[in-house]
């Protein structure tokens, strides 16, 4: 397993079902992971290797949160929901960075119940999402990276639609001549 990226929970908004996520641990991060990877290969008989696309791919998201805040108490009704009625039926999460382009976007996730532990300190809860059909960007947060935010919004705005099911090609040709035509500095 690789780690895809590490972010600070004070520089982006957590939406769980429409709901705001708070109360991030001070000094945690949240983890996403990839948990297969984009291509695999494979050798032939006659000894030649063939490289496929894996296209149903899952992802990790993983956050922590004191213990005493009220977003525990929802996500975990949440999760008993999932485990009493034995439907994985799909929540919907998205992250988005503050300060840059980065984004998370998944339409079904899936809880893990974190480990709990009671003390007289403060103690935290670290949530552990499977995350399905993901839309996922990698930003930056510099201001001149025009290529860079141009096809993050392009790619988000692909992954998203597809999600949900919408037919988006002639949109997609239109956008790649776009940033071609961007990059190679023609009209």
């Amino acid at each position: 397993m690789s780690k895809v990226s590490l972010i600070d929970p004070s520089e982006f908004k957590l939406n769980i079902i429409g709901v705001n996520v708070e109360g991030f641990t001070k000094g945690t991060f949240i983890t996403v992971t990839r948990n297969d990877p984009t291509f695999s290969q494979k050798r032939s008989l006659k000894g030649k290797t063939q490289v496929r696309k894996n296209s149903k791919s899952f992802y990790t998201f993983k956050f922590t949160l004191d213990s005493g805040v009220s977003s525990n108490a929802w996500i975990h009704t949440l999760y008993k929901m999932q485990e009493s009625y034995g439907i994985a039926f799909p929540i919907p999460v998205l992250f988005r960075d503050k300060t840059g382009t980065s984004t998370f976007f998944c339409k079904a996730a899936y809880f893990q119940e974190p480990e709990v532990s009671f003390g007289t300190d403060n103690t935290t809860r670290e949530w552990s999402l499977i995350c399905n059909e993901v839309s996922h960007v990698i930003g930056s947060n510099q201001q001149d990276d025009k290529i860079a935010s141009i096809l993050g919004t392009i790619t988000s705005a692909i992954n998203v639609a597809g999600a949900f099911g919408i037919d988006i090609g002639q949109f997609t040709s239109n956008a790649i001549n776009s940033v071609t035509s961007l990059i190679t500095g023609s009209r």
